[in-house]
Protein backbone atom coordinates (compact mmCIF):
# COMPACT_ATOMS: atom_id res chain seq x y z
CA UNK A 1 0.00 0.00 0.00
CA UNK A 2 2.77 2.44 0.93
CA UNK A 3 4.53 1.81 -2.39
CA UNK A 4 1.37 2.69 -4.34
CA UNK A 5 0.75 5.82 -2.28
CA UNK A 6 4.32 7.07 -2.65
CA UNK A 7 4.70 5.88 -6.26
CA UNK A 8 7.99 4.15 -5.45
CA UNK A 9 9.06 0.79 -4.08
CA UNK A 10 9.20 1.06 -0.30
CA UNK A 11 8.51 -1.73 2.15
CA UNK A 12 8.16 0.51 5.22
CA UNK A 13 9.48 3.42 7.18
CA UNK A 14 11.00 1.42 10.01
CA UNK A 15 10.90 2.17 13.70
CA UNK A 16 14.40 2.86 14.97
CA UNK A 17 15.59 3.15 18.55
CA UNK A 18 18.88 3.27 20.39
CA UNK A 19 19.87 0.34 22.60
CA UNK A 20 22.23 1.43 25.38
CA UNK A 21 22.57 0.81 29.13
CA UNK A 22 20.26 -2.21 28.85
CA UNK A 23 17.37 -0.09 27.54
CA UNK A 24 15.96 1.00 24.22
CA UNK A 25 15.31 4.71 23.83
CA UNK A 26 12.99 5.91 21.04
CA UNK A 27 10.76 8.74 19.94
CA UNK A 28 7.02 8.32 19.47
CA UNK A 29 4.71 10.87 21.08
CA UNK A 30 7.63 11.69 23.36
CA UNK A 31 11.05 10.23 24.14
CA UNK A 32 10.46 6.84 25.72
CA UNK A 33 12.50 3.94 27.03
CA UNK A 34 12.01 0.36 28.12
CA UNK A 35 14.28 -2.47 29.10
CA UNK A 36 15.64 -4.06 25.92
CA UNK A 37 13.70 -7.29 26.43
CA UNK A 38 10.43 -5.43 26.97
CA UNK A 39 10.36 -3.54 23.68
CA UNK A 40 9.22 -6.58 21.72
CA UNK A 41 6.05 -6.62 23.84
CA UNK A 42 5.54 -2.88 23.38
CA UNK A 43 5.74 -3.11 19.59
CA UNK A 44 4.34 -6.62 19.20
CA UNK A 45 7.26 -7.90 17.15
CA UNK A 46 10.94 -8.67 17.33
CA UNK A 47 13.42 -6.20 15.81
CA UNK A 48 13.88 -6.54 12.04
CA UNK A 49 17.60 -5.85 12.45
CA UNK A 50 20.01 -4.65 15.11
CA UNK A 51 23.36 -2.99 14.53
CA UNK A 52 26.31 -2.71 16.88
CA UNK A 53 27.58 0.80 16.29
CA UNK A 54 30.32 0.66 18.91
CA UNK A 55 30.77 1.62 22.54
CA UNK A 56 30.16 4.89 24.32
CA UNK A 57 32.08 6.55 27.12
CA UNK A 58 29.06 8.71 28.00
CA UNK A 59 27.60 7.85 31.40
CA UNK A 60 23.92 6.91 31.57
CA UNK A 61 23.06 9.90 33.75
CA UNK A 62 24.71 12.31 31.29
CA UNK A 63 22.80 10.72 28.39
CA UNK A 64 19.46 10.91 30.17
CA UNK A 65 20.17 14.54 31.11
CA UNK A 66 20.93 15.25 27.44
CA UNK A 67 17.63 13.63 26.43
CA UNK A 68 15.71 15.69 28.96
CA UNK A 69 17.47 19.03 28.50
CA UNK A 70 18.33 18.97 24.79
CA UNK A 71 16.07 16.57 22.94
CA UNK A 72 12.73 16.69 24.82
CA UNK A 73 11.80 20.04 23.26
CA UNK A 74 12.84 18.88 19.78
CA UNK A 75 11.22 15.43 19.87
CA UNK A 76 7.60 15.41 21.05
CA UNK A 77 4.15 14.93 19.57
CA UNK A 78 4.05 18.54 18.37
CA UNK A 79 7.30 18.20 16.40
CA UNK A 80 6.71 14.69 14.98
CA UNK A 81 6.66 14.50 11.18
CA UNK A 82 6.21 11.10 9.54
CA UNK A 83 8.82 11.61 6.84
CA UNK A 84 11.19 14.30 8.11
CA UNK A 85 11.30 14.27 11.93
CA UNK A 86 10.66 10.82 13.34
CA UNK A 87 12.31 8.10 15.43
CA UNK A 88 15.05 7.75 12.79
CA UNK A 89 16.09 11.39 13.26
CA UNK A 90 15.89 11.07 17.05
CA UNK A 91 18.16 8.01 16.91
CA UNK A 92 20.65 9.87 14.72
CA UNK A 93 20.85 12.76 17.21
CA UNK A 94 21.01 10.50 20.27
CA UNK A 95 23.75 8.39 18.67
CA UNK A 96 25.75 11.48 17.71
CA UNK A 97 25.78 12.48 21.39
CA UNK A 98 26.67 8.98 22.57
CA UNK A 99 29.38 8.50 19.96
CA UNK A 100 30.86 12.01 20.10
CA UNK A 101 29.46 13.01 16.72
CA UNK A 102 30.95 9.94 15.06
CA UNK A 103 27.92 7.94 14.07
CA UNK A 104 27.45 5.77 11.04
CA UNK A 105 23.86 4.61 10.99
CA UNK A 106 23.08 2.40 8.02
CA UNK A 107 22.36 4.96 5.29
CA UNK A 108 19.03 3.46 4.25
CA UNK A 109 17.48 4.32 7.63
CA UNK A 110 17.37 8.08 7.15
CA UNK A 111 17.22 7.92 3.36
CA UNK A 112 14.12 5.74 3.54
CA UNK A 113 12.02 8.38 5.29
CA UNK A 114 13.80 11.50 4.01
CA UNK A 115 13.37 10.47 0.37
CA UNK A 116 9.96 8.84 0.63
CA UNK A 117 8.13 11.63 -1.17
CA UNK A 118 10.65 12.44 -3.89
CA UNK A 119 8.82 10.51 -6.63
CA UNK A 120 5.63 12.53 -6.16
CA UNK A 121 4.77 15.84 -7.80
CA UNK A 122 5.27 18.70 -5.34
CA UNK A 123 1.57 19.32 -4.64
CA UNK A 124 0.83 15.64 -4.13
CA UNK A 125 3.89 15.28 -1.89
CA UNK A 126 2.71 18.17 0.28
CA UNK A 127 -0.81 16.76 0.53
CA UNK A 128 0.52 13.26 1.32
CA UNK A 129 2.87 14.68 3.96
CA UNK A 130 0.09 16.73 5.58
CA UNK A 131 -2.38 13.85 5.69
CA UNK A 132 0.25 11.36 6.85
CA UNK A 133 1.28 13.67 9.70
CA UNK A 134 -2.32 14.15 10.83
CA UNK A 135 -3.09 10.42 10.68
CA UNK A 136 0.17 9.53 12.42
CA UNK A 137 -0.59 11.97 15.23
CA UNK A 138 -3.98 10.35 15.90
CA UNK A 139 -2.57 6.82 15.67
CA UNK A 140 0.44 7.60 17.84
CA UNK A 141 -1.62 9.31 20.52
CA UNK A 142 -4.02 6.36 20.62
CA UNK A 143 -1.15 3.83 20.68
CA UNK A 144 0.72 5.82 23.32
CA UNK A 145 -2.34 6.11 25.54
CA UNK A 146 -3.18 2.41 25.11
CA UNK A 147 0.42 1.41 25.82
CA UNK A 148 0.59 3.59 28.93
CA UNK A 149 -2.81 2.25 30.03
CA UNK A 150 -1.47 -1.32 29.76
CA UNK A 151 1.56 -0.33 31.82
CA UNK A 152 -0.64 1.35 34.44
CA UNK A 153 -2.91 -1.72 34.61
CA UNK A 154 0.13 -4.00 35.02
CA UNK A 155 1.53 -1.78 37.80
CA UNK A 156 -1.86 -1.67 39.53
CA UNK A 157 -2.16 -5.48 39.32
CA UNK A 158 1.37 -5.87 40.72
CA UNK A 159 0.47 -3.58 43.66
CA UNK A 160 -2.73 -5.57 44.30
CA UNK A 161 -0.82 -8.86 44.19
CA UNK A 162 1.80 -7.50 46.58
CA UNK A 163 -0.96 -6.31 48.94
CA UNK A 164 -2.69 -9.75 48.81
CA UNK A 165 0.59 -11.46 49.64
CA UNK A 166 1.19 -9.07 52.54
CA UNK A 167 -2.33 -9.72 53.88
CA UNK A 168 -1.91 -13.49 53.52
CA UNK A 169 1.46 -13.36 55.29
CA UNK A 170 0.01 -11.24 58.10
CA UNK A 171 -2.90 -13.65 58.48
CA UNK A 172 -0.51 -16.61 58.55
CA UNK A 173 1.63 -14.90 61.19
CA UNK A 174 -1.45 -14.07 63.27
CA UNK A 175 -2.69 -17.63 62.99
CA UNK A 176 0.73 -19.01 63.93
CA UNK A 177 0.98 -16.62 66.89
CA UNK A 178 -2.53 -17.48 68.05
CA UNK A 179 -1.92 -21.21 67.72
CA UNK A 180 1.16 -21.22 69.97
Amino acid sequence: MMSALLQKEMSAIWHVGVGVYGKEYWFSTRIESKNLGDTETAFGMAPHATYNLGHTSVEREAFETYLEEELDDRFNIDTYKVFTHNCNHFSRDALAFLMGGEVEMPSYILENSDRALEALPQGQALLTKTIANQVARVVMLAWGNANRSKEEIAKREARRKKKRIEVEEAEAEAKAAGGE
